[in-house]
Formats: C-alpha cells, structure tokens, sequence
C-alpha cells in the first residue's frame, strides 16, 4: 500500500488488513451489517478507521488521525480529523475518496449523516456549552431538554427524525453532575435514564428504523458501565438472554449502534483488552428456550441473541 499522506490529505483507497493493533472500538453498523470503528496500531497513539463484514474481514481506512461515527447504508463512513478546526466532518467513501463538510457552527461531538442531507451533531453555545440539534439547510435547531438541564447532545438517529443522546443536570444532594439517556422525536421526550434505579449516568447513543434504542448506564461514578436496549414503542427495555458459557472472557460490553436487523456493535474487555463485537440475533426461538450464542472468532466479534423481556 501507499506510504501514509500528510495531514488533512485525501487516504489512500481502501485495502483489505489485519492490523495490529493494541485497541479496536466498534462505533456503528448499517442496514446490511457493515461495522465501522477505530484501531489504534502498535506504538501509536493516534486513532485509525476501518469497516468489518465476515465476507471483507477488516478493511483498514488509511489515514491517521482519523476517527469514524457512523457508516450509511452506502458504506461511506463519516467522522472527523483530530487535527482540523472544531465544525469540519470527513466523509469517505469506499468508492469517490474523500469529502469535507465544514459547518457554520462549533462542533463539540458529531452523531452522522441522515439521509435527507441533515447533520445531527453536538453543538457549542456562545457560551461553549454543548447542545445537541440538527443543522438542515443551513438552518440549526436545538433539540429540547428539561428546564434543569444545563447542556444536551444528540449522539444517534434514524431516518425517521428521531434523535437520541442525553443531558446532563445537577444532582444538588450528591453535588454532581448527572447524565440521563434521552430520545427525541414526532414532538416526544423520553427520559430513558429517568427509569433506571439509582443510575449515576447513562447515555443512548443509536436507534434504528425500528425504535430500538441502544446505549450504555453507569451505576455509580467508578462504575465503566453496560449496555442497554430500549424499546420506545414499548416504552420498556429489552431483555438481553446472553448464554454465560460463550461469553466466558468478556466483561463490559458496552454498546454502540444497532442496525434495522436487530445487529448490536460496540466493545468490550476480553482478556483484559478492549475489543469490538458484533452481536447478532439468533432466528427466533419461542420462550422461554434459551438463547443461541457463539464465539465469532479470536478476532473479538461476538454474535448473540436477543429475546423480548417476558411481560
């Protein structure tokens, strides 16, 4: 492959690769099951791309730094450079190179792409408070929050314009600074984070055209958190019927994305490493069998089942 570019240089076209890398973190999936994440290589800091499928294996991006959030149903994966000015956002694509979106905001965090052309980012106030919104036509929109809520972001959405993230409040008799998941959506405001009991933290980040929502919750301030899967249909969350002997190795799986098929991405500690996993639905098997689950590989990827909390 070619030699590295410069900085803020178009990376060179994309190429099959197994890297060695000291830490991989899967950010998001698509409709057909195209995985986008980071890798950092050995003896270097600073983060890389790539996209996984079974078929492709790992598809290294190329240029460093480079750090993906999303990846559309097209396979173009979008992100930022660490080293450009806040409110530039990278889009590659596996077949036309590179493009840059620069914004008329700040940008403290980017959620992606939809496919009506609107970004849905995480915005600085005048007062370099984040809010999270939507910026269609050139025109932003803050998503609303409680009165309480001293900053937002908007980190996940689908197509059908419904916006997920959290806010932060003020917890006055922990004196701390709390985070609740949060969806947006059709005029709704659902306070996910509110329905755990005694949380410290939590945050959604996707939900796909099914409205399931996936995130991660905290239970105390040194707790590193777990996944979570929440229905807004429903209202009420999913139950996540994971076989102990398959995971056996991993602890912490926090999630991502979820993609329209039911597919979750995220990372976990295996072997006291940081690696990204897929994990997949099983066909459906009538309650309450036990779930399906296998080992994908020593690669990191898992494949598990999800089944419905019996109401």
């Amino acid at each position: 492959p070619p030699a590295p570019p410069a900085a803020r240089a178009p990376p060179p076209p994309l190429r099959p690769a197994a890297p060695a890398a000291t830490a991989t973190r899967g950010v998001d999936i698509n409709a057909s099951g195209q995985v986008a994440g980071t890798w950092f290589p050995a003896g270097d800091y600073n983060p890389r791309g790539f996209t996984y499928t079974p078929a492709q294996g790992v598809v290294d991006l190329g240029a460093s730094p480079f750090r993906p959030v999303d990846i559309t149903d097209a396979g173009q994966v979008v992100g930022h450079d660490d080293t450009v000015p806040q409110g530039e956002v990278v889009v590659v694509d596996p077949v036309s190179g590179v493009r840059r979106v620069t914004a008329p905001v700040p940008l403290a965090q980017l959620a992606g792409l939809r496919g009506d052309g609107a970004l849905v980012a995480t915005r600085l106030d005048e007062r370099d408070r984040p809010a999270g919104g939507v910026l269609q036509d050139g025109t932003w929109a803050d998503v609303p929050v409680p009165a309480n809520a001293t900053q937002s972001y908007a980190l996940g959405f689908n197509e059908a314009g419904v916006l997920v993230g959290h806010y932060e409040y003020r917890f006055a008799p922990a004196k701390a600074w709390l985070t609740n998941a949060t969806a947006w959506g059709g005029g709704d405001f659902v306070d996910i984070g509110a329905q755990f009991a005694d949380s410290w933290s939590s945050q959604a980040l996707a939900v796909n055209e099914g409205s399931l929502v996936v995130g991660n919750v905290s239970l105390s301030w040194d707790d590193r958190g777990q996944g979570f899967v929440y229905d807004l249909a429903s209202r009420s969350f999913v139950d996540l019927a994971l076989d102990a002997a398959s995971t056996a190795g991993w602890t912490h799986l926090r999630f991502s994305d979820i993609n329209d098929v039911g597919q979750i991405v995220g990372s976990g500690l295996f072997g006291g490493q940081s690696r990204a996993f897929l994990l997949a639905p099983a066909p459906p098997v009538p309650e309450p069998a036990a779930a399906w689950m296998a080992l994908l590989g020593a690669g990191g990827v898992l494949a598990a089942a999800r089944r419905r909390r019996a109401r």
